[in-house]
């Protein structure tokens, strides 16, 4: 979106506005974040921001990092991508510039190999002959000479072109990881789903879905602050992954919230395996690491669902999300499929 001046500064000035009314501090982040919003051009992160808004959530420096770094990585990471790109182009432009010398040198060399060839039949004069040796002696070894010095211009680039090669992988497995947690994040959740779903399409398979989302996770961050609402998902993060299998994936899905991806998985597997991360999860208590005092136990609600040959991505994510609901109306720390009460009604229906 291209704006003009007057429209910039007339959004600059409305994004100053919300800033005095919503947010704990000031900063470029955050400008960034609700100049983006005022713009409309971003409707997931106005969605996001509006939600943090109704959770009463104070949007201080660590929800607007939190919040930026979910959309706004991409930029980051396709610009290191980018950058490393140009990198490999220039890398490659300079091997070829190389080679095309040496083409040059080898070209050369043969003409003397050949000129050299002439002289020995045309000649049998034996100053001539050691003329010619010489020649073609010396001429060997400046090709001998430079094809080294080609062969360690060669393999130095190819050690560059190794470490760019890493460099990109690195910024696309950032795009993919939750800095927080380490595991996947919203993005690889939403490809790695997708992949499934065309592999159903090509060759069925069980499949099921786990939404989880931490009980009472408001409470830590107001009574005990971020850090200790970090070391909760983390501690989340790390019971979900321990537990899973290689073949599946654990993302954090937004916020407080989880999802496994269960491939080769019918639904009541899926609900004994919902069962044991609940209890892992429950098994912990969180303490405070300068002090370690006693903060509490952490619980965990999940919802889970089947994917069937019928449904989109949208269906799936829908009924775990609903079962997801329903275990937070039972109580929380529970977990709810959609084969138990009204969700087995809807599935016969």
């Amino acid at each position: 979106m291209t704006l003009s001046p007057e429209k910039s500064f007339e959004i600059a000035d409305e994004t100053l506005q919300i800033i005095r009314e919503t947010v704990v501090r000031a900063s470029p982040i955050a400008f960034e974040l609700w100049f983006t919003h005022v713009t409309g051009e971003n409707p997931a992160l106005s969605s996001a921001l509006s939600r943090a808004l109704e959770e009463q959530r104070p949007l201080d420096d660590h929800v607007a990092k939190e919040i930026h770094e979910r959309f706004f990585a991409d930029i980051r990471v396709a610009s290191e991508v980018l950058s490393a790109s140009g990198d490999i182009t220039e890398k490659v432009s300079e091997i070829i510039d190389h080679v095309a010398t040496s083409e040059k040198d080898f070209q050369s060399f043969g003409t003397t190999l050949r000129d050299a060839e002439a002289h020995l039949k045309e000649n049998d004069d034996p100053s001539r002959l050691s003329e010619i040796v010489q020649a073609v002696s010396g001429a060997t070894a400046s090709m001998a000479s430079k094809s080294e010095a080609l062969e360690r211009q060669l393999a130095e680039a190819g050690e560059e072109l190794k470490t760019l090669r890493t460099d990109i992988n690195r910024a696309r497995q950032e795009a993919l990881t939750d800095g927080l947690t380490g595991i996947a994040n919203r993005k690889k959740f939403d490809i790695f789903i997708e992949e499934l779903f065309a592999e159903r399409r090509e060759e069925p398979m069980d499949a099921s879905l786990i939404l989880g989302d931490v009980d009472h996770f408001k409470k830590f961050n107001d009574k005990w602050g971020h850090q200790i609402g970090d070391q909760v998902l983390k501690l989340v993060a790390q019971g979900l992954k321990a537990n899973t299998k290689g073949r599946d994936l654990v993302a954090r899905y937004g916020g407080e919230e989880f999802a496994v991806v269960l491939p080769h998985t019918k639904l009541s597997d899926a609900k004994l395996l919902a069962e044991k991360l609940r209890r892992e999860i429950a098994s912990h208590k969180i303490t405070r690491k300068m002090t370690n005092e006693l903060i509490g136990r952490v619980t965990i609600s999940f919802g889970v669902a089947e994917i069937y040959d019928e449904d989109d991505i949208e269906d799936v994510i829908a009924r775990a999300d609903k079962c997801l609901y329903e275990a937070k109306r039972r109580g929380r720390d529970c977990i709810v499929g959609e084969d138990e009460g009204p969700f087995q009604e809807q599935m016969t229906a």
